[in-house]
This record gives C-alpha cells, structure tokens and sequence, in this order.
C-alpha cells in the first residue's frame, strides 16, 4: 500500500509542472515555456549581459524592449556577432521546433531550468521584432536548423543561451570525440526599464 501511494506521490509532483527540485526553474509543458521565454524576458526592461566565447569576452547591459546593447568585448579573438549584439540570442529561442528538458543548472546564481533545442532559422527570424530581422538573418545559416541551449528561470525569462560557435555543427552526444566549440549569452540583473 506505501509503495502504491508513494507513486501516486510521485506522478501527482510530475503533472504539476516541470521544475527542478529546488523549485528553481519555470513551470509548464516544455515547448510553451520555451516559446514564452522570449517575451517575457524582454517584459523585464533591461538586463546586464555577459558574453563568452573563446578567447574572447563581453560585457554591458541591453534595453530589451529595442534590443540595444551597450557592450565591450575584450580579448584576442573576433567576437562573434551574438555577443556584440545579445538581444540576437533571445531572438533564436523565437525559433525553436524541438524543445527537450536537460535538468536544473544554476546561472549567474540563479536557477533554472535547460532546455536544448533544434532552431529553424527561418521560424526564428519570422518571430524575431522588424528591427532585428535583418541583423539577425545575417549570422543565421539560410534554411538549416541548428542547435541551442537555453536556460530559463522561475519566472519565465532567458538567463542564458548556449549556442556553437559554427553553427552549422551537429549537437554532440554520447561518446562522440569531437567538442564543439561553444559560446554563452547571459542574462542578469534585471531591472525595469528608466523614463526617458
């Protein structure tokens, strides 16, 4: 009888929503949260971004209502246009076509929740805000899904966005001997957004 109401237990904390046992992480069918996360991130107004790849850094804050970034970017290599441009990483969730749960991962000090996707370039810049379109079709491979990693917190928004740094390299998996090389996009610090 304990056996059959300890799984009873279990199932009833399942169909209560994703989450991760901290109860850090947002709430919900996967693919909703994912779709969600992007403009509720930018609801926040603005936020301060870290961005790293390697051999190189960023760092600043963005208006995420316009998507401007102000950002330095430090290093010996060429930054890659999402970490000079952040808002770019919130525009790629916009097209996700698969969405998996990974686990609970803590960011900046924050948990959340990460999710992988595949993303449909076309699907992401037909969501992403006029203004950014162009922008972001320009670092997009034309046609080809790529693969991503974004890490969502309790109330709903981006804390950051794993992406590979060619995107047109396939996801690793198992005992595969090849690493890919990767970039991430914070998301911190959120504040709403000043009066002009």
């Amino acid at each position: 009888m304990r056996a059959v109401s300890v799984a009873l237990l279990l199932v009833a904390l399942a169909a209560a929503g994703c989450g991760s046992a901290d109860d850090a992480g947002p709430r919900g069918e996967p693919v909703g949260v994912v779709r969600r996360a992007p403009d509720r991130t930018e609801a926040a107004g603005t936020a301060r971004v870290a961005g790293a790849a390697s051999g190189v850094q960023s760092d600043g804050s963005l208006d995420l209502r316009t998507g401007v970034p102000r950002v330095t970017v430090k290093g010996h290599e060429v930054a890659n246009p999402f970490l000079t441009d952040p808002a770019l990483a919130i525009d790629v969730v916009r097209g996700a076509v698969r969405v998996v749960t990974y686990g609970g991962v803590e960011v900046q000090g924050v948990g959340t929740i990460r999710y992988e996707l595949d993303v449909d370039p076309v699907k992401a810049i037909a969501g992403t805000p006029a203004a950014r379109r162009d922008r972001l079709a320009s670092v997009l491979p034309p046609q080809k899904q790529f693969y991503a990693d974004v890490y969502i917190d309790t109330q709903g928004r981006i804390r950051r966005v794993l992406l590979p740094a060619d995107l047109s390299v396939p996801r690793q998996y198992g005992k595969s001997q090849i690493t890919n090389e990767e970039m991430t996009v914070d998301f911190y610090g959120f504040a709403p957004q000043q009066a002009a």
